[in-house]
């Protein structure tokens, strides 16, 4: 893999790590969280498809400096720049989990740079939709009340409980892996101990930095103000129907007002399998 940063013009560093060939179809990949530069596609795929990788880190996240006060729509300028900076003027984007509505704030934002929008098992406009509420995960589900009826308490608890989170990542981080794995099905948690240290390093940049994921669990699950139906770049997501995190449901919601399209797979979780990963990228590269 090759890794680089850049130096944004408010003085951040945004970091970044790439893979495929340097000369392809360029797809920018939005990591989930926990996330980090390590975390990318299956890489027979990329090599497969002939794409050039990169995996942009959000601020917070390991090298990429942090952004107080950031939106969704921000990382449409923090992707345009770096764009610039690699000589980058057309380029598809692919969000997975977390990631998956900064694709569309990217999509949004850069519609004469972005070639499509590829969604993996992402998540939806949870705020407007509390009927959906019953088919989060248990740490979700719970907290979504008290998002619409009190965003900025929302966002001490959630910061407060990231806080001994972090505390005790930091005090033992192979005893928190076990006990973080505890927390997802099991088919979810069999492929999280397939690319063991690849998780790990991922965990280590979500926990680098104070409210890192408080920032972007709210910026997931609060209002959005992304305004789907002015999308002018191609949509498609894949979502597994068997997903305990994202449900489905919401996908559907996010890519009808998008004008995309839905690929469901059947009995797959929220990690959807990297068999499918090709398939993907080869949409992003060509999605005529």
């Amino acid at each position: 893999m090759r890794e680089g940063t850049i130096r944004l013009a408010d003085g951040r560093v945004l970091g970044y790590g790439e893979k495929g060939a340097a000369d392809g179809s360029t797809v920018l990949y939005f990591h989930g969280m926990p996330g980090s530069r390590h975390l990318s596609m299956d890489p027979a795929a990329v090599s497969a498809s002939g794409v050039r990788l990169i995996t942009v880190k959000r601020p917070g996240y390991g090298l990429s400096d942090p952004k107080p006060g950031r939106t969704l729509a921000d990382f449409a300028t923090d992707v345009a720049e770096l764009a610039d900076k690699l000589g980058l003027e057309r380029f598809a984007v692919a969000g997975a989990s977390a990631g998956a509505p900064y694709a569309l704030a990217v999509g949004l934002g850069l519609p004469s740079n972005v070639t499509s929008v590829v969604l993996i098992c992402g998540l939806g406009p949870t705020f407007d939709h509390p009927e959906f509420d019953d088919q989060l995960n248990e740490r979700t589900r719970p907290l979504m009340p008290l998002v619409r009826q009190n965003l900025q308490g929302a966002t001490d608890l959630v910061r407060e409980v990231l806080a001994g989170e972090r505390a005790r990542y930091l005090a033992d981080p192979d005893g928190f892996w076990e006990a973080w794995l505890d927390g997802w099905t099991d088919a979810d948690a069999a492929m999280f101990r397939k690319e063991e240290d690849m998780w790990q390093a991922c965990l280590q940049a979500t926990y680098l930095r104070e409210d890192t994921q408080a920032t972007d669990i709210m910026l997931d699950v609060g209002p959005s103000n992304l305004d789907l139906g002015a999308m002018q770049v191609p949509v498609r997501a894949w979502h597994g129907t068997a997903d305990a995190v994202a449900p489905l449901g919401l996908t559907e919601i996010a890519v009808s007002r998008a004008g995309g399209t839905l690929v469901a797979l059947d009995g797959e979780p929220h990690l959807i399998n990297r068999q499918y990963h090709q398939a993907m990228l080869d949409w992003a590269a060509d999605p005529t």
